[in-house]
C-alpha cells in the first residue's frame, strides 16, 4: 500500500527502514504483542490504522509514532505522518489497557468437561462457555450468585447447548503444518523449565511415537504462549503427549534422561485456522469465528441474561444455517456429593422441564425449567437445633434458602419447539442467516408454589432488552468500570518482557475474574472452583472440594484489592453478604457462651469458617454434640477461637469510608464493626494487675490452636493477630465523626483500646511473637506474627517500628509463595523490594490449574481448582508496590515505595484515600507524568524510587 489515509493525514509505506525511539506508553503492549506475532502482511498496518482512528483523542501524538515504527520493523516499511495537530496527550483508558491480556485460541481441542471454558460474567451471572471439539456445539455452564440448593450449596442453574449445522467445529478444520518441526531446535537429555510449564489440551495425544515430534510442534504453533515442547523417549500411553512450556530455551540446570527438549527457532507459520476464538476483556465477551458464521457470547451487564448471536461469516460458503438451543437438565434425585460435614443424609433433588403447554404469556417459544427448595431442606433446622438455638427463641432467623426458587426461559426469534426433543427442552430453526438466543435467569428468593416463580419470570422476560440495544448498553457499562482503574507494566529491557508481560496479564485477568463474578453479587467468590467449576472429576457440574462453607481467609483477598481498583461495588456486594449474616452470628454468639463462666450479652464473633447464614458448618461444631460446651468451645479446632477475620471485615468497611467518604454506606455496615468490637470486649473482660486485658482462651489464626482452652500450655494467649486487628479497628471508630457515633461508644471504646496489651515480641533478634504465649504446634503454616502488617497496617513503610517487621519477616517460620500465603504482600509493604519482586515474578509463572485452559485459573494449592488466592495476593502486592496508604492524620500515600524501576517500566491509575485517583507513569526510572484528582490531594503524595 503506498497511501493512506489517518485522521486527514496521509500516510507513506516504503520499503526503507527508520528508527524512531519509541516512548513507553500503556499502550506499547498492544504492539509488542505483534511484533512477537512477526505478522508478514500489511494487514497488520490496517489494524494498526483503525487503531489510531478510535483511539487519538486519547493517545499522545509522540506514542502514536513510536507505535507506527513498531509495526514498520515488522513489515519493513516506514510511516510519515504529516499532521498530528488533531491528536492530544492524555492518559490511557482501562478498558485498552485490559484488551492487551485479551486470550485467543485457533481450535477448541479440550476435553469436553468445561476445562476448556472461557470465564464470563456480568458480576452476578456467570457463564462457562465451550465449543465441544467432539460434536462442534457450543455449550454454557450458566450460574447465578443466589442460586443455592435445598442443601445451602451453591449450584449451577444449568447447562446449555447450542447446536449449529453446519457444527462450528470439526477435525478437518485444523490447518497442517509439514515444516512445523523446522522451527525448533531439539535439545537430548534435556527438559523444559518446569516454571513455565503447562498442561496440552485433555485429548490431545500423538497418533504414534514417531508422529509426535511433528504433532506436538503443530500444537505448541497453534497453542497461545506456547514456545517450546518436550517429550519422552520411553513409548508409553502417557509419553505420547507433550508438556509445554511458555518459554523456548531448555532447564540445562536439570537434566532429563529419556527427555528430548524442543524450543521454537523461528515464529509459527501463517498457517490460518478455520476457527478462531477470542476472551474480550473489556467487553466480558466469547467470540468465535468459523468460516460460515460468527458467534458472540456474553452475559448481559445490566440484567440476569446470557446472549447468543450468530451471522453468516462473510467467507461463508453456504447461504443459510440451522441451530438448536436447549437445555440440559443435569440434577436427579440422589445422595448429594455437594458440602461436607453433614451430620445428616442429605438428598439433591432434579430440576422441572415446564410443558410447552405452561409456561404461559410470552413464554410459548421457550424452553423453561426451574428448581424448587422444598423438599428435604432441613439443613438449616438442623444446623440450628444443634448449636443450641430454638426456633420459638429466635423466630426471626428464618432459612434463607427454604422454598427458593431458580430456573430461566430459553428464547430465541425463528425457534420454536423441537417436537422430536424429550420434555420441551430444545427449539430449534432452519434456513437461519442470523441467530439472537437468550438465557433469561430468575431466582426467588421464597415461593409457596412455583406458579409464583413462572410469573417473575414472565415479567423478566417481559423487560429484557433485545438486541442490538442491550449490546450496546452492555459494552458501555463495561467501558465505565474498566476505566476506574488500570495497570500496565512493561519490561525495563526490551529483549526480557517474560516476567512483566505475566504479571501484567495476570493482573488483569485476576481483575477480570473479580468483575465478572463479584460487581454485584449475592455471595462472595467461592475460593474452592469460584463459579467456574467444571466435571473433570466426575462427579457432577456442582462439586468443588471443602464445601460450600465460606472460609474468610481463603476468601477476603480480591476484596482487598478493589478499593485501590475503584471497584467499590466488589466491596460492598461482600459486605451485603456479611451484613444479612449479622443477627444469625449475633444470636449465635449469645448462645455459644451462655452458660459458660464469661456471658456475652451482645456482640458478633464472625468465625473464621461459616455457612452462609452465620453458623457453624454442622461437623465444625459437632454432630449430636452438648450445648453448653466448655468456654463455648467448636469441636473443630482449626476454628475453635479463630474470629480474626471480623476484623479484617470490620476494617475493610472503615477502609471503605476513608476512601470513599461515603456515609451512606458507613451508616448500613457500620453495625458490623461495632457488634465485633463489643464481642471482643465482653469475651475477654479480665485483666492483669497492670490492668491490661488477659486474652485467654484464643487462638492466632489456624496455626496457633487451642486444644484445651483450661490450658495456658495448650492454647494461645494474647494473639498478636487479634491484638493488632483490635488496635486498627478501634483507633478508627474512635476517629470517625459524630455524626456516626455515640459518646458513650467513643469512651467504652477508648477505653478498650488503652486496656489492649502491647503486640507481644521477644527473641534474639527482637521480633514479633505469635502471642505471648502458645499452644505447641503449629498446626498450619500462616506467619501469624506478621498479621499486624497485612492486613492489619499496623506496620509498613512510613510507619513506625519498620526495621522490627523487616526482622519478623526475615525470620518467618513458613517461608511460602502461593495461594494465600501473603508473604509477597508483606515484603511489598516492608521496602524490601527484591522479595517482592522475585514473588511476583514467581506467582505470575505458576502453571494454570491443573488441566484448565484459561490461563488466569490458578491451580488447586490450599484450594480447590480453580483457585482465586493465588494471583489475588499477587495482584495485591503489586498495588503495594505502587501505592501504600500512610494511614496518618492526612491520609497520605506512598508512590513507587517498592517498585523495582530498574526492572519494570509502569504506567497506573489507582484510587487512594478521600477518593483520590492517582495517574502516573515510571520509564527507566524517571517519572513521565503524575496526575492526581483532587489536585490538592498532590501535596500527599510521596514519590519514591522513580526520579522527578
Amino acid at each position: 500500500r503506498d497511501r493512506t489515509s489517518v485522521g486527514g493525514s496521509d500516510v507513506h509505506c516504503m520499503k526503507t527502514l527508520t528508527l524512531i525511539t519509541p516512548l513507553h506508553h500503556p499502550v506499547v503492549g498492544i504492539y509488542l504483542r505483534i511484533v512477537v506475532n512477526k505478522d508478514p502482511t500489511l494487514t497488520l498496518l490496517d489494524s494498526f490504522f483503525n487503531f489510531i482512528r478510535t483511539t487519538a483523542r486519547r493517545t499522545a501524538a509522540t506514542t502514536i509514532m513510536a507505535e507506527a515504527i513498531r509495526c514498520c520493523l515488522v513489515v519493513q516499511c516506514v510511516i510519515i505522518v504529516s499532521s498530528m495537530s488533531s491528536l492530544v496527550d492524555a492518559t490511557p483508558e482501562g478498558s485498552t489497557v485490559a484488551a492487551m491480556s485479551n486470550i485467543q485460541w485457533t481450535d477448541p481441542v479440550w476435553a469436553d468437561d468445561g476445562t476448556g471454558q472461557m470465564p464470563l460474567g456480568n458480576g452476578d451471572v456467570t457463564a462457562s462457555a465451550w465449543v465441544s471439539s467432539d460434536t462442534g456445539d457450543l455449550r454454557i455452564l450458566i450460574g447465578k450468585s443466589d442460586i443455592f440448593d435445598e442443601n445451602s450449596q451453591p449450584v449451577k442453574a444449568g447447562v446449555i447447548r447450542v447446536s449449529f449445522s453446519p457444527p462450528l467445529w470439526s477435525g478437518s478444520d485444523t490447518p497442517s503444518d509439514p515444516n512445523a518441526l523446522k522451527k525448533y531446535k531439539a535439545y537430548p537429555g534435556l527438559i523444559g523449565n518446569q516454571k513455565e510449564q503447562f498442561s496440552p489440551p485433555a485429548d490431545f495425544k500423538c497418533t504414534s511415537a514417531a508422529s509426535c515430534p511433528e504433532e506436538s510442534a503443530e500444537l505448541c504453533d497453534r497453542t497461545a504462549g506456547c514456545a517450546g515442547f518436550s517429550l519422552n523417549s520411553q513409548v508409553s500411553s502417557w509419553t505420547l503427549k507433550p508438556e509445554l512450556f511458555r518459554v523456548s530455551p531448555p532447564d540445562t540446570t536439570h537434566p532429563g534422561p529419556g527427555w528430548t527438549h524442543y524450543g521454537r527457532i523461528a515464529p509459527p507459520s501463517n498457517t490460518s485456522s478455520a476457527f478462531a476464538q477470542e476472551l474480550d476483556l473489556p467487553t466480558a465477551t466469547m467470540r468465535i469465528k468459523t468460516k460460515n458464521v460468527t458467534v458472540t457470547v456474553y452475559v448481559d451487564a445490566n440484567e440476569a441474561t446470557v446472549r447468543v448471536t450468530a451471522t453468516l461469516a462473510p467467507t461463508a460458503s453456504i447461504s443459510s444455517f440451522s441451530a438448536s438451543v436447549a437445555v440440559e437438565p443435569y440434577r436427579i434425585h440422589q445422595p448429594t456429593n455437594l458440602g461436607r460435614g453433614f451430620c445428616h443424609p442429605r438428598y439433591d433433588q432434579p430440576d422441572v422441564v415446564v410443558p410447552a403447554s405452561g409456561a404461559g404469556a410470552g413464554l410459548d417459544n421457550a424452553v423453561v425449567w426451574y428448581h424448587w427448595n422444598h423438599v428435604n431442606a432441613t439443613y438449616f433446622n438442623d444446623t440450628m437445633a444443634n448449636q443450641g438455638l430454638a426456633p420459638e427463641e429466635y423466630p426471626d432467623l428464618e432459612d434463607m434458602f427454604y422454598q427458593r426458587a431458580f430456573g430461566g426461559a430459553i428464547l430465541a426469534d425463528g425457534l420454536t419447539p423441537d417436537p422430536s426433543a424429550p420434555a420441551h427442552t430444545v427449539i430449534r430453526g432452519d434456513a437461519l442467516t442470523t441467530l439472537s438466543a437468550r438465557v433469561v435467569l430468575n431466582v426467588q428468593p421464597r415461593v409457596s408454589d412455583p406458579s409464583e416463580w413462572l410469573t417473575a419470570l414472565q415479567s423478566s422476560v417481559a423487560h429484557s432488552a433485545s438486541e442490538p440495544a442491550a449490546r450496546l448498553a452492555h459494552e458501555a457499562t463495561w467501558t465505565k468500570v474498566w476505566d476506574r482503574s488500570f495497570i500496565n507494566i512493561t519490561s525495563v529491557v526490551p529483549s526480557e518482557p517474560l516476567d512483566a508481560r505475566q504479571v501484567n496479564d495476570h493482573c488483569h485477568w485476576d481483575r477480570y475474574l473479580t468483575l465478572v463474578q463479584a460487581r454485584n453479587a449475592f455471595a462472595p467468590i467461592k475460593f474452592n472452583g469460584q463459579a467456574f467449576t467444571s466435571n473433570n472429576t466426575g462427579k457432577g457440574w456442582d462439586y468443588r472440594d471443602w464445601g460450600a462453607d465460606y472460609w474468610w481467609q481463603n476468601t477476603r483477598q480480591p476484596y482487598y484489592n478493589s478499593l485501590a481498583t475503584g471497584d467499590v461495588d466488589v466491596l460492598r456486594s461482600m459486605l451485603d453478604f456479611y451484613l444479612r449474616m449479622l443477627p444469625y452470628v449475633q444470636a449465635r454468639t449469645k448462645v455459644q457462651f451462655r452458660n459458660t463462666s464469661i456471658v456475652l450479652t451482645a456482640g458478633a464473633l464472625y468465625e473464621e469458617t461459616c455457612t452462609q447464614f452465620g453458623l457453624y458448618n454442622e461437623g465444625d461444631w459437632g454432630c449430636n454434640s452438648p450445648v453448653p460446651r466448655v468456654n463455648g468451645a467448636s469441636s473443630n479446632t482449626y476454628i475453635r477461637f479463630h474470629w480474626t477475620g471480623a476484623l479484617e471485615l470490620s476494617l475493610l468497611i472503615l477502609d471503605d469510608y476513608t476512601m470513599t467518604g461515603n456515609e451512606d454506606a458507613l451508616k448500613k455496615y457500620l453495625a458490623i464493626a461495632t457488634n465485633v468490637v463489643e464481642g471482643y470486649r465482653q469475651r475477654f473482660p479480665n485483666k492483669t494487675p497492670e490492668g491490661k486485658i488477659d486474652m485467654f482462651p484464643a487462638q492466632a489464626l489456624e496455626t496457633w490452636q487451642c486444644p484445651d482452652p483450661t490450658s495456658r500450655t495448650n492454647c494461645a494467649t494474647n494473639p498478636s493477630t487479634d491484638i493488632a486487628g483490635l488496635q486498627a479497628v478501634l483507633t478508627r471508630l474512635i476517629a470517625l465523626p459524630s455524626d456516626f457515633v455515640t459518646p458513650a461508644q467513643v469512651s467504652t471504646w477508648k477505653a478498650h483500646l488503652a486496656a489492649l496489651p502491647a503486640i507481644p515480641t521477644g527473641g534474639i533478634p527482637e521480633r514479633i511473637l505469635p502471642a505471648s504465649q502458645h499452644s505447641p504446634g503449629p498446626h498450619n503454616s500462616e506467619n501469624t506474627e506478621l498479621y499486624p502488617v497485612h492486613p492489619f497496617r499496623i506496620y509498613s513503610q512510613g510507619k513506625p517500628n519498620l526495621a522490627l517487621a523487616q526482622t519478623t519477616y526475615q525470620h518467618r517460620p513458613h517461608p511460602c509463595n502461593d495461594g494465600w500465603c501473603q508473604d509477597v504482600i508483606d515484603a511489598a509493604m516492608l521496602n524490601l523490594t527484591n522479595d517482592a519482586t522475585s514473588m511476583v515474578t514467581q506467582r505470575a509463572a505458576a502453571a494454570p490449574a491443573s488441566g484448565y485452559r484459561f490461563p488466569g485459573f490458578a491451580a488447586h494449592y490450599q484450594d480447590y481448582e480453580p483457585s482465586l488466592d493465588h494471583f489475588a495476593f499477587m495482584r495485591t502486592a503489586v498495588n503495594y508496590m505502587l501505592l501504600t496508604p500512610l494511614d496518618n492524620d492526612q491520609q497520605g500515600v506512598l508512590l513507587f515505595p517498592t517498585w523495582p524501576t530498574d526492572t519494570w517500566n509502569v504506567a497506573f491509575k489507582l484510587w487512594a484515600p478521600l477518593n483520590t485517583t492517582i495517574e502516573a507513569s515510571c520509564t527507566n526510572g524517571t517519572l513521565d507524568y503524575l496526575i492526581v484528582t483532587p489536585p490538592e490531594r498532590k501535596a500527599d503524595v510521596t514519590v519514591l524510587n522513580c526520579k522527578q
